[in-house]
């Protein structure tokens, strides 16, 4: 079980959060060894993606647990604004963009089962629907119209693309990247941790749910070796 006593709940900062567990995943926990491992191979995929030579602080750990019955979440991002990138767009609030945070969903369960149910519909497809390239105003769909409607369609022509996958599956995208947790169906709990980085010494990205143990705030750094405990000055 990925909960216990002391399991931090934020279950209710979840949107949709009937049929839904969310708590912290403790780092010092028996799952800390397995989020070493994937981090750490990860790394290089997501340190230029963040453009990060060194070590950069873990934000977020946590896991949610999706029961039979949950509905679909509305369209949404975890983190307020767009990434940084290189030029400013008129109308799109901040020059550039701000620090970027990235989202790890590593899915403990199979997404791909059939529903039991004919649609072409996204809602009870995976566990997971993007909106690619929505976390950039320069992209074809990050603009607020094609968001707009993208929020308003549940049929998948307006671009999302639902992410079914097997377990033991890692995805990886920008915390601002519109998407939703998908409604489950099946007749089984669907389980997934999750892990935030963002880049080093920048402040904590605004809109996004802290998900962590209060003992492991701004106590984990992720390197070239793996998880290690940052060096904090009092």
């Amino acid at each position: 079980s990925l909960r216990d006593t002391e399991t931090p709940d934020f279950t209710s900062e979840t949107r949709e959060p009937e049929g839904r567990s969310h708590g912290a995943l403790s780092i010092g926990g028996a799952a800390g060894p397995a989020l070493d491992d994937v981090l750490r191979r990860l790394r290089p995929l997501f340190s230029r993606v963040l453009q990060a030579g060194g070590a950069v602080p873990l934000i977020g750990s946590g896991f949610m647990a999706v029961r039979p019955g949950a509905a679909r979440q509305v369209l949404h991002k975890d983190v307020h604004g767009h990434d940084r990138f290189g030029g400013g767009f008129p109308g799109c609030g901040s020059s550039g963009g701000g620090p970027r945070t990235v989202s790890i969903q590593l899915q403990l369960t199979d997404t791909t089962a059939d529903y039991g149910k004919e649609t072409t519909a996204v809602d009870n497809k995976g566990s997971l629907g993007v909106l690619p390239g929505s976390h950039r105003p320069d992209a074809r769909r990050g603009g607020p119209e094609a968001i707009r409607r993208a929020i308003m369609d549940t049929s998948g022509r307006e671009g999302v693309v639902s992410v079914s996958v097997p377990p033991g599956t890692v995805t990886m995208y920008s915390s601002r990247l519109w998407h939703f947790g998908g409604g489950n169906e099946s007749d089984g709990t669907r389980t997934f941790c999750f892990l935030t980085i963002t880049e080093s010494g920048v402040p904590a990205p605004p809109g996004l749910i802290h998900t962590m143990h209060m003992g492991d705030v701004g106590k984990w750094m992720v390197t070239q070796h793996g998880l290690r405990q940052a060096e904090v000055e009092v």
